[in-house]
């Protein structure tokens, strides 16, 4: 019987001990948790600060290369009205040659229906009344018609 209550007193110091060392185990680990948490939340604050900062100066950089952009469409568009041959008309300037004057042009005034009709000969039904469009240089023009330019019959 003595060796059994020594065996159990044994056991329960061999306990006590376990449990202590878990203990130990516990708060350490509770200690480094703590540790890496604070640096955890440092690194967040510093890390979260830069981000703002870098998206802050990339939403600066952003808008200037948009305002820039915009600067460029907006030249771009103005070069392309001011080379652009093309003019939306309803009476325009059509040059004949001079029967008496070979060398001389007259200028007639013409509206879509008189060209199609007495200069191409081209007999416009639907699109008579609409204006025409010169899509080429001011000293050789060419129209359309714009119902001919949405694939309509003339």
């Amino acid at each position: 019987d003595i060796e059994v209550e020594k065996d159990k007193d044994d056991l329960k110091l061999g306990t006590e001990d376990s449990e202590e060392s878990w203990k130990q185990v516990l708060d350490s680990f509770k200690e480094q948790a703590l540790k890496m948490q604070s640096i955890s939340q440092e690194a967040y604050e510093v890390y979260s600060k830069k981000a703002i900062i870098i998206l802050k100066e990339t939403s600066e950089q952003m808008k200037i290369q948009a305002d820039k952009a915009k600067k460029d469409f907006s030249v771009i568009a103005k070069e392309i009205s001011e080379i652009s041959d093309i003019q939306i008309l309803q009476i325009f300037t059509l040059k004949q040659r001079n029967a008496n004057n070979l060398d001389g042009e007259d200028e007639v005034e013409v509206t879509v229906y008189d060209y199609f009709v007495n200069h191409r000969h081209i007999e416009l039904r639907y699109s008579g009344d609409l204006p025409c469009i010169n899509v080429r240089k001011p000293k050789r023009p060419t129209y359309f018609p714009l119902k001919e330019n949405y694939g309509y019959i003339l």
